[in-house]
Parts: C-alpha cells; structure tokens; sequence
C-alpha cells in the first residue's frame, strides 16, 4: 500500500528547555510583541511530550486525517536500510545489517532491506543485504561480485552475476537472470524470463509467470512529506521564549557554540557559520530549521542515553566538514529531514549517525559510506564502499508516544502491535501484501523480514 502524506495541520505539545553555550546565542526579552522574535506566538511545553508523549502532526490523505506523533512518522518512513526514489551507483560493495539498539535480546543483524524504485548499478564487490532487496527498474544490470540477499529478491530488468546468488526466501524475476555460478533459492522462484544458473537450485516451487515489480520506496509528490508546512507551523508556534534563544542565534556564527536542549520544540532560521557546532541532547527534542543547515567545520549533535530527535530542515543540508548526528548505540534516536534539493555529502571518518529522509536530493559521501541508521534519497551514489548498520528500533519507535494503537492508517507504517495497513484500516495481516514496505506478515504479524 502506498503511503499518502497529505499534511492538513500541525499540533505540537513540549516542554520547557534551556540553552547553555560556549558562545552566548540567547537573546532578552523575546516574547510576543518585543520585536526580536518577528512576531512569533511562544507555548510552554506539555509535559507528557516529555515523558514521550504526545501528538505532533495531523497527517491525512485529503478525506480523512490522523494525530500521530515523531515516532510514528519515523516508524513509518524509515523501514529500510536504504531507499532510493531514482537510483542507487555504487563503486565498491554493498553490506547491510541489522541491529535492535531498545531490546539487546534480540540479536539478530537481519532486518535491514534495500529498495531501489529505478536502477541500480555497482562497478566492483559484492552486494549483500541482510534483508529483502527490491530493484524496480527495467534497466539491464551486470554485477561482478556475489549477490546474497537474507529475504527477498525482486528485480524487475534482466541481470547477469558473476558470482555466486543466494536468497534466503523467495524470488521474483520480471526479466531474464543469467548467474555464471550458482545460484540458491531458498523458497519459491517466480519468473517470468529464462533463469539459468551453474548450477540453479529452488528448494520450494518454480513458477513461470508474468511478474511485476512495485516501486518498494514512496516518492510520488502526495507521498513525500511535507516539511515547509511543519516549519511553518514551528515558526507560528515554539520554545525560543522560554530559553532566550533567536531563531537567527546560529546564522552566521564564528567560532565554537554550545546548546543544551533538555526537552522541547525550537525554531532557527539557520544554522551557517565557520567552526563547531555541538548540541546536547538531554530530552525529547524537535529542531525546526526555516532555511539550510550550511556550516563549515564541525556540526555535532550528542544525543544522553534515552533520548530522541527530529530535525526538519525545509531546504538543504549542506556542511563542509565533519558532522555526526547521535550515538552508534542508538541510530533510532536520530531522524533527519530535508526537504532541498541540494546534494547530502556525508562526511567523517567516524561514519554518519541517523536516519536521514531527503526525497529530493542526491546523497553522496567522500570515499566510502558508513552508516548507523538509514538512508532515504532521490539518489545514492557512493564512489567507495557502502556499510549500512540499520537499527530496527526505529519501526517500533511509536510506540513511546503515549497515544492510544491507531484503528485507522492513513500512512502505511504507522500501525502498532506488527499490524498491517489495508484500506486505511489497522488490521492483522493475512499476506506480505497487506504489510507496508518491504516488510512480511508471520502469524498475524508484519514484520522486517530476519532469516
């Protein structure tokens, strides 16, 4: 089921929070009418936002809305390790693997799906997902290392493989699929071309049919989040007050600056400048940014244990240097939106940390990509390796929001208890097809796909 992200409204409940700096960016007198805030109205915080309740957005598909809160919308947007709108062109392998950083029982480094809505190309290494992998363009692809994939396989274009395909569930193959060494099938083979392998093994059914390939990433325009609208709804309404903080505090700043945001919802116009940037995160925080984030040098974001945050960036995320946005332990705790489309060069030595939503534009890195968290890009082009680390604690990340199970689900993913979406309708699942993404219903339940 696609997921429809009308956005109609916007209701955001939070907490009181200060600001501590190494530079002084807070400002007096910034409430209603003092001139240095441009007019905007300030709310104190509901406390239960803090406690890891409460709405933050209505969300609807032009006929009907839905409350949900910042977990739910990453719950929703954020099911795979990598998603691309367009294309993905990678220079060096393809690795992927799955963590659960909320319940340290559970072990396993499955779950972490890749989809690809058009074409997918690799010059060199191997491409092995820990999860389903889902190629829904028809271009003809040649790969010269092996493919593994830990769920399902679905390509829509013909593809020739050097090296060795292993599927740990099922596959469907639209076109041809030539492996010039084994290949394993470890369910059932839907095919609608010729499959020749040396030799090809399907240890469940083979099936000649027509096949067809579903886009498995939400990119149409009513799909995309709306995030101008939740900016503007932040600038109408926020914390500044209560903390003395300019929404221009960190437009153009020179040096180092320090914040420390122990819960709530704040507004900036900017965030540019030359040096390093460190916010602390101490409680449950939303950022929204009116322009870029386009700084030069250091941009750091230390999340403490048990916390949280969304950052809504209504046009482009642009840093020259190191940026790092939470902690390896807990990837989920940090979702990044960006509505530009300027490029995302993910930069430092260290890897990049947090879910990072960015439709529209090309994602790229310097040398080699690695990643704790996930990826969601119009484009993916890395001219190294990619290493993906997908904390699936994020498709459970609603679940801290305090509000009552939906019955309704106009956005797919955003159901509790591992129900699946069907005609808007919160329901346990019967088939794959009436869970959301590339997840997949067992007994009832819909699930990231873990073999």
């Amino acid at each position: 089921m696609s997921r429809s992200f009308a956005l109609t409204n916007a209701i955001l409940g939070m907490a009181l929070f200060t600001v501590g700096c190494a530079r002084d960016v807070s400002g007096a007198d910034l409430g209603p009418g003092s001139g240095g805030d441009g007019g905007m109205i300030h709310t104190n915080a509901d406390a239960d936002f803090c406690n890891g309740k409460g709405p933050l957005v209505m969300v609807g598909d032009g006929q009907t809305t839905q409350t949900l809160c910042t977990g739910q919308i990453a719950q929703a947007t954020f099911q795979n390790a990598l998603c691309t709108c367009n294309n993905a062109e990678l220079a060096g392998y393809l690795l992927t693997r799955g963590m659960n950083s909320t319940n340290p029982a559970d072990n396993s480094d499955g779950g972490a799906s890749v989809g690809i809505n058009n074409s997918y190309a690799i010059s060199a290494g191997f491409s092995d997902v820990g999860g389903s992998f889902d190629i829904a363009g028809t271009q003809g692809l040649t790969l010269a290392g092996y493919v593994a994939v830990r769920g399902d396989l679905r390509m829509a274009g013909s593809a020739t493989i050097a090296g060795l395909t292993t599927v740990a569930r099922n596959a469907w193959l639209a076109g041809t699929y030539t492996d010039l060494g084994p290949m394993t099938i470890d369910g059932d083979l839907h095919h609608a071309g010729a499959v020749n392998a040396i030799p090809l093994t399907v240890k469940g059914k083979s099936t000649q049919q027509a096949v067809t390939i579903l886009p498995p990433c939400d990119c149409a325009a009513k799909d995309i989040l709306d995030i101008g609208a939740l900016v503007d709804a932040a600038k109408l309404q926020n914390d500044n007050a209560t903390i003395g903080l300019m929404p221009g505090a960190l437009d153009g700043t020179l040096g180092q600056v320090d914040l420390t945001l122990p819960c709530g919802k704040f507004f900036l116009t900017r965030i540019s400048g030359l040096g390093k940037f460190t916010v602390h995160v101490t409680g449950r925080v939303a950022l929204f940014i009116d322009g870029d984030i386009d700084a030069t040098g250091i941009v750091q974001f230390q999340l403490a244990p048990s916390t949280e945050i969304d950052i809504f960036v209504r046009n482009n995320l642009a840093l020259t240097g190191e940026m790092s946005f939470g902690d390896k332990s807990h990837p989920a705790g940090t979702r990044i939106y960006v509505g530009g489309t300027k490029d995302v060069v993910l930069i430092g030595a260290a890897g990049f940390v947090g879910n990072l939503y960015a439709p529209r534009a090309n994602v790229t890195a310097v040398g080699y990509a690695e990643v704790w968290g996930s990826i969601f890009a119009n484009n993916f082009t890395v001219p190294g390796y990619t290493h993906i680390i997908f904390d699936r604690a994020i498709l459970t990340a609603g679940s801290t929001c305090g509000l009552p199970p939906p019955t309704t689900c106009t956005l797919c993913g955003v159901c509790a208890n591992g129900q699946g979406c069907v005609n808007n309708q919160c329901v346990d699942c019967k088939t794959d097809a009436d869970c959301c993404g590339q997840q997949s219903c067992n007994n009832g339940f819909c699930g990231p796909v873990i073999q």
